[in-house]
C-alpha cells in the first residue's frame, strides 16, 4: 500500500498544475453547492481555513458568510494546537505558520450550537476518509469538538478509490466533501 506521503504528493503535484482560472472557475462552484447546503445556511459561525497555495479559494466563501451576518473564525495554529479567532474582514488575516494567513489571537472561537468547520486536505475519499498535510490539526480539533457539523471543500481530482488511504484511529472524518460536480454525503462519520 502507498503512504500517506506518496498519496500526498501525487495528488497535490495534480491539484498545484491546475491554472488560476481552472481552481477559480472550481472554487466558484464549490462555494455555490456549500451555500445551497442547509447546514451552510443554518450556521451562525463558520469556522473556514484560508485558502493557500492550491487549494480550493475560500475568500469568497467567507466574503458571502460576512454578507449573509454570519460570524467568521479562521485557524492559527499555536504550538501543536490550531485555534479559531473570529475576523471581521479579509485584511485581518496574516502570514503565520508556513506563511498561510491566520488571524491575529484577539477574538477566541466559542462553541455555539451549529456550528461548521469547514475543513482543507489533500487527498480524500467517497467515505470520508482523508489525507491532510500531516500536521494533524483538524483531527485533534473535531476530536475536541464532536458537536461541530463538518465539511471539506476539495476539487473532484482529489477523490482516490475507497481503500487507498491508510487510516488512524485518530482520524476524523467530514460528514460531506464538496467538490465542484458533487456532494459526497459521508455515512457514519
Amino acid at each position: 500500500m502507498e503512504t500517506k506521503k506518496q498519496i500526498r504528493w501525487e495528488i497535490l503535484s495534480i491539484r498545484d498544475a491546475l491554472s488560476k482560472e481552472e481552481r477559480k472557475k472550481k472554487s466558484d462552484r464549490i462555494k455555490k453547492q456549500l451555500a445551497e447546503l442547509p447546514v451552510f445556511e443554518q450556521a451562525d459561525q463558520l469556522l473556514i481555513y484560508a485558502g493557500y497555495g492550491s487549494e480550493v479559494e475560500t475568500d469568497a466563501i467567507m466574503e458571502l458568510a460576512f454578507r449573509k451576518r454570519k460570524l467568521v473564525f479562521c485557524p492559527r495554529v499555536e504550538g501543536k494546537k490550531m485555534q479559531f479567532y473570529q475576523i471581521t474582514d479579509l485584511s485581518q488575516l496574516v502570514s503565520g505558520y508556513r506563511s498561510i494567513r491566520e488571524p491575529q489571537p484577539q477574538r477566541p472561537w466559542q462553541q455555539k450550537q451549529g456550528d461548521l468547520v469547514i475543513m482543507p486536505g489533500t487527498v480524500f475519499d467517497k467515505e470520508g476518509n482523508r489525507i491532510g498535510y500531516g500536521g494533524g490539526f483538524y483531527d485533534r480539533f473535531l476530536e475536541a469538538h464532536p458537536q461541530v457539523s463538518t465539511a471539506a471543500l476539495a476539487y473532484e481530482l482529489q477523490l482516490v478509490e475507497p481503500g487507498r488511504i491508510e487510516t488512524e484511529k485518530t482520524d476524523q472524518k467530514p460528514a460531506c466533501i464538496i467538490t465542484e460536480k458533487a456532494i459526497y454525503q459521508i455515512e457514519n462519520k
